[in-house]
């Protein structure tokens, strides 16, 4: 059998390392694509419980460095749109693509933190040292979770998400995941309002990162969000559960099945999971449905969906 291999001609998708200081202290290293640095800054940080609100945050500056040079550069490069807002003030400056002088590495994110923030950083630096994007590495991590659905348990309402909503919601995304019409291989992550349609939408090569971006989005816009879904196009992870319950959603989305202490923790926190697959109906995983006695694998209801009827 002749086999030829094909030369690839399309984009790739973009990854990076983004190393992460917080008041001129190393932090996290994380690899990423380059887009709504900004909006992941404040949203990574607020998922990891370093700031409560967008005003601890008061700059966020990118540097860049290369194979041939680690200081910053006046080579730069504007790309996507621009995603300014009031507070914090977000200085994109420097970026370096070195087409001629060497590769790119990555860019480093210089945040500056109001005092409570930082001092609460300094506080938990051991417990988060090596942690990653995922935001529940390590067992200490994966207690301060369930400290935090302990604290939100009596607060959070099990959603009852209309899933009538979500007939088309997979040819609706893809309208907005431009970078991933282009390249693949992303991640993208979607505000959902209660009758279906897009409020925010964030893309990157980590599905974790991606929906740090979208909450990030999220609280430097001030955009509402109650009532609302959020959804990821990946698979629903724990670490995907952890961050929503720490903005408050109720109901995450995902394209893939979610494992089964994704699972546990959402039952835990009364939050909705909702699976919607390629052809077959929307599976709900819902706290209300659900027995104590149930096991894991009879925690979750499907929901037919047939010529907009349920």
């Amino acid at each position: 059998m002749n086999i030829k291999a094909k030369t690839a001609h399309h984009s790739l998708a973009q990854e990076q390392a983004i190393a992460i200081e917080l008041n001129g202290i190393a932090f996290a290293v994380m690899m990423m694509t380059p887009q709504d640095l900004s909006y992941f800054a404040i949203g990574f940080l607020f998922t990891e419980g370093i700031i409560d609100t967008i005003v601890d945050v008061h700059a966020v500056e990118e540097h860049c460095f290369s194979e041939h040079s680690f200081s910053n550069s006046s080579v730069s490069k504007n790309t996507g749109a621009d995603h300014s807002i009031e507070r914090p003030n977000i200085h994109k400056e420097d970026r370096l693509y070195h087409q001629t002088v060497g590769l790119q590495l990555g860019l480093t994110l210089k945040i500056s933190l109001a005092n409570r923030s930082f001092f609460r950083f300094k506080e938990r630096i051991r417990l988060l040292k090596g942690s990653s994007g995922c935001g529940i590495c390590g067992s200490a991590a994966l207690d301060e979770t369930f400290k935090q659905i302990k604290l939100k348990q009596s607060q959070m309402i099990a959603a009852q998400y209309d899933i009538c909503a979500l007939i088309d919601i997979r040819e609706k995304v893809q309208q907005y995941q431009t970078i991933s019409a282009d390249s693949g291989a992303m991640h993208g992550a979607f505000l959902i309002c209660p009758k279906g349609s897009i409020k925010a939408s964030c893309e990157d090569i980590g599905r974790h990162n991606a929906l740090d971006k979208l909450i990030g989005n999220i609280l430097a816009n001030k955009i509402e969000y109650q009532d609302h879904a959020a959804l990821v196009t990946s698979r629903c992870g724990a670490e995907l559960v952890q961050k929503i319950l720490r903005i408050g959603i109720k109901t995450l989305i995902s394209f893939a099945s979610p494992s089964d202490l994704a699972l546990q923790l959402a039952n835990t926190a009364n939050i909705t999971l909702i699976h919607v697959p390629k052809k077959d109906a929307p599976i709900v995983y819902s706290p209300p449905f659900i027995n104590q006695n149930d096991s894991l694998e009879n925690t979750h209801t499907t929901m037919a969906i047939e010529n907009g009827e349920n």
